[in-house]
């Protein structure tokens, strides 16, 4: 394999690293470009193994992620178009004000939404905190 694809492959790392972090200043979401710029390192990455001996491998880690590459994306760009449908229609503001007290601060909020994500693990093979479970 052509030693500048490892190169290559660094540089689209920066770049959707970069596509992260200035996502406010280009208006691109950060997953979805992560998503494209991990698809094109595959492609990359499968063309330049061919006809070596890495090619079975990263064919095999191809067929693997591609499949989960596609599904990401597609999930994505449905609920982003559902909830920008619910956010024009006014029901997440609506829901957002029933859930929650009139007044909260700041705090209060911010340390909601970061108890909240450990109460609902994303992997089946971590148990969530004891005060999590209900009994």
């Amino acid at each position: 394999m052509p030693e500048f694809i490892f190169w290559v492959l660094i540089a689209l790392a920066v770049v959707a690293l970069l596509g992260i972090v200035f996502e406010e200043v280009i208006h691109v979401n950060k997953a979805q470009t992560v998503l494209f710029l991990g698809a094109v390192s595959w492609i990359l990455l499968f063309a330049a193994s061919v006809g070596t001996a890495q090619h079975e491998s990263v064919e095999h880690g191809l067929t693997e992620n591609i499949g989960e590459i596609a599904g990401l994306w597609l999930f994505l760009t449905a609920a982003m178009t559902f909830v920008a449908y619910l956010n024009k229609k006014g029901l997440i503001e609506t829901a957002i004000f029933k859930v929650l007290p009139d007044r909260i601060s700041e705090r209060k909020l911010l340390l909601l939404t970061g108890l909240l994500p450990l109460c609902f693990p994303h992997s089946q093979t971590i148990l969530p905190p004891p005060w999590c479970l209900s009994r």
